[in-house]
């Protein structure tokens, strides 16, 4: 775990490095300075992808090795309630959010920083119900008549936006993404989300 929270203030470091910022004070560097050349920056972004997908690696392989040890118990157990979800304001704060992603792959994200199997996971369906209260997200019915979620304007404020894409067989359709700062807004918000 210490190993981890290390790799993410690294990336932390390197992703302020690659964007001309000094990782200690926020402040931006000159633009004489070496961290401001292309190629430097370049490198440094390069380098900051490397250490996200380790991130990644590392939160798969600890779910995996959770799942295995609880499978492999030979001495059967009395199932134990878990507990309900929560994250700390720390721990929240400590998760590192990189890339546009749909709901359901920031819950899964979010769920990788917690042990399942002593913690109920994240709702993505209170956080959806919560989003659509708040103002954030709107039902639309579409001409199929299918109930679909669109963000409204104070939902794209936040970062919350729409992408079409092309599915299988050619069909059209469009998902509901989360930019880093609507993930952030997410996590900041879990405590009100959760209790609807």
């Amino acid at each position: 775990m210490i190993e981890i929270e290390k790799t993410r203030r690294a990336l932390q470091y390197i992703e302020a490095l690659a964007n001309g910022m000094d990782p200690l004070t926020g402040e931006p560097a000159g633009e004489e300075e070496i961290i401001n050349r292309i190629k430097v920056s370049r490198c440094l972004f390069y380098v900051a992808e490397v250490l996200r997908e380790q991130i990644r690696a590392d939160s798969a392989e600890r779910i995996e090795k959770s799942w295995k040890t609880q499978r492999n118990k030979d001495i059967p157990t009395k199932p134990t309630r878990k507990k309900e979800f929560y994250l700390s304001p720390e721990e929240r704060e400590h998760i590192i959010l990189t890339e546009d992603l749909p709901i359901s792959r920031f819950v899964a994200y979010v769920d990788a920083q917690i042990d399942t199997m002593a913690m109920k996971k994240l709702s993505r369906r209170k956080l959806i119900g919560w989003l659509v209260k708040a103002g954030y997200l709107s039902e639309v019915i579409t001409d199929a008549g299918a109930t679909v979620r669109r963000p409204t304007d104070m939902g794209k404020q936040i970062g919350i936006y729409t992408q079409d894409r092309i599915g299988q067989y050619d069909t059209h359709y469009s998902v509901v993404m989360y930019t880093p700062a609507a993930q952030r807004f997410l996590l900041d918000n879990l405590d009100v989300a959760l209790a609807e």
